[in-house]
């Protein structure tokens, strides 16, 4: 697992995490917070709040609709380098 901003992960992966890569995290279950953390602690310390951290363990079929996604999804969005 890899932990992720908030403001990194698409809005349409929070409804839908797998098929942007993601999936919930195991420590807060993805509520973003958990009792398991220090006091005074408010946001998660395995994914630092966003409830879901990167997948890793994709198969090499996952990895390339994943990066074909981004790609499609870059150039609806007219970023250059796609």
């Amino acid at each position: 697992m890899a932990r992720s901003k908030a403001e990194d992960i698409p809005t349409d992966a929070m409804f839908n995490p797998e098929k942007y890569g993601y999936e919930e995290c195991s420590h807060c279950k993805g509520f973003g917070s958990s009792l398991k953390d220090p006091e005074g602690v408010d946001t998660c310390t395995v994914c630092g709040g966003p409830g879901l951290v990167f997948n890793l363990k994709l198969t090499k079929q996952e990895t390339e609709a994943f990066e074909k996604l981004i790609k499609e999804r870059l150039q609806i969005e007219g970023c250059h380098g796609a």
